[in-house]
């Protein structure tokens, strides 16, 4: 059972009055999908046999929720159970939220332009028939910087120094000492049946999205280069390395303000029209100084496009974790995933633990969020009395089941911002 908290009677003190920057609604999503109770039957055609390997050992009933809400079967004639009601305080912290009217227009819950067909504009376009080489001619014309010729190749590590699911990083150097990050999209990414040009064309479109980003809050992109043969993204090499490695060697930062840093970063993305779509604690980097720098823009959405790529078809990149249930049931990835996401992210700078950290299988988890269960409160991060409380009911908003009841991220940049200053104070 979640435990819940009462609305401190202070908490409307630390939200700022509304304006007219903001609207009440956001339309274009589709109405909740309730979820069937567990013990419930599933569908006629649903066989416990066929379940993915993955969820092997999990009860028949979690994995008929999780198959019924990916649609892994079309038979919906099921009957279905009742969601979980939203505690009293939860609910009167969304009223308020309503009546603050804090959703801006600009900032609406619809995906951003995806890129344009090349029959409707004159943009160059990117396919997966084009050479490694032909692609970074298109990425120089439109602006990236060709650092092929810079790269002091004797100086890069033979083996990749961080792995991920979706790339590898060599540490490195410019021939003027410049230490470099060297990124390669992995070709693990070949389990969704991908040729080797199509993961070159994945590659030229995280380079293109990065490079219209310039914000002290986001990791720099250097330039491209053609390594190995393949596509290269060129970054400052960062010694700190990922956010849970620099909390573990920096047990005693200051967390409230590598959260307020990382919601001024995702601020400035969606401000400008766009979509990160992947953000958690190992997409953002910390500097020498301590600034956090967000990352890995695989699957950020720019609002406007002027170089065209082809359209791909593959499987959904997304940390089950940080993905609300929307993103989960197959929608797309839009400013309040990236809220959800946030909130999540924050939870993890706070406590130093992944986001229900207690639960090892992914589809447990991912069982939870679609029920609409959020993380239970935290013995440790989170500050006791009415400051704890204002901050947890703002994570919880972050994680509100529908996505038009969340918080846009202005708004919880500036609450991180209130509740840090009030904490210093009371200290």
């Amino acid at each position: 059972m979640v435990q819940t908290y009462s609305l401190p009677p202070t908490i409307k003190e630390c939200i700022p009055s509304a304006s007219s920057r903001y609207d009440d609604k956001h339309a274009g999503y589709p109405k909740k999908r309730q979820i069937p109770a567990i013990g419930e039957p599933g569908p006629s055609g649903w066989q416990e046999d066929s379940r993915p390997e993955s969820l092997v050992g999990l009860p028949s009933e979690i994995i008929f929720m999780i198959a019924r809400s990916l649609g892994w079967f079309t038979n919906t004639n099921t009957s279905v159970g009742s969601n979980r009601d939203s505690s009293g305080s939860l609910q009167a912290y969304r009223e308020y939220l309503e009546e603050r009217s804090l959703f801006r227009k600009s900032l609406g819950r619809t995906p951003y332009d995806k890129p344009r067909g090349c029959k409707d504009v004159d943009y160059p376009q990117i396919s997966s028939t084009m050479s490694t080489g032909e692609i970074l001619r298109c990425l120089v014309n439109r602006g990236s910087r060709n650092l092929t010729e810079e790269l002091d190749l004797e100086s890069v590590s033979q083996e990749p120094l961080c792995r991920g699911g979706f790339g590898m990083v060599y540490k490195g150097k410019l021939r003027d000492g410049t230490p470099i990050a060297i990124k390669l999209l992995s070709e693990n990414v070949n389990e969704w049946g991908e040729s080797r040009r199509k993961i070159e064309k994945r590659a030229a479109r995280e380079c293109y999205v990065w490079s219209k980003l310039q914000h002290p809050g986001v990791h720099k992109l250097l330039g491209v280069a053609q390594f190995r043969g393949r596509i290269a993204m060129i970054s400052p090499w960062m010694e700190s390395g990922s956010l849970p490695m620099y909390l573990f060697q920096h047990p005693k930062a200051d967390r409230l303000d590598l959260a307020y840093q990382v919601a001024n970063s995702l601020a400035y993305l969606h401000l400008s029209g766009t979509v990160h779509g992947d953000v958690k604690g190992s997409n953002i980097l910390v500097s020498a100084n301590g600034t956090t720098k967000l990352t890995d823009f695989g699957t950020t959405k720019l609002q406007d496009y002027t170089l065209n790529f082809t359209a791909t078809t593959s499987g959904s990149g997304f940390s089950t974790r940080y993905t609300p249930p929307e993103v989960l049931k197959g929608g797309p990835q839009t400013t309040g995933s990236d809220v959800f996401a946030l909130g999540m992210t924050i939870l993890e700078i706070l406590t130093g633990e992944l986001p229900y950290g207690h639960i090892k299988n992914e589809a447990c988890v991912m069982c939870n969020i679609l029920l609409g269960q959020p993380p239970s409160r935290p013995d440790k991060g989170i500050f006791k009395g009415a400051i704890g409380d204002k901050l947890w009911l703002l994570l919880m908003a972050c994680w509100a089941t529908e996505p038009g009841d969340r918080p846009d991220v202005v708004f919880v940049r500036d609450q991180l911002e209130a509740i840090s200053s009030e904490a210093a104070l009371s200290n």
